[in-house]
């Protein structure tokens, strides 16, 4: 996987963390700090990927619009 897209995922945790951060309520913030965990998740998973290997899709973020690929 291409380190930019690694970085983008990280970019991408980074901003649901400070969003958390912003949060005014309990659920909004447990509901960004998922996400952030999510696009974690991919970080690492797209570290683990061999160059040239399919993207990773996460269905939890679909939902939510942030999904990568």
């Amino acid at each position: 996987m291409p380190s930019q897209d690694i970085e983008r995922y990280r970019q991408k945790a980074a901003e649901c963390e400070d969003e958390a951060a912003k949060a005014t309520s309990a659920s909004a913030k447990e509901a960004w700090l998922q996400a952030a965990e999510e696009w974690r998740k991919l970080a690492r998973a797209a570290e683990e990927k061999p160059a040239g290997a399919k993207a990773v899709s996460n269905p939890a973020l679909q939902s939510t619009g942030h999904d990568p690929s």
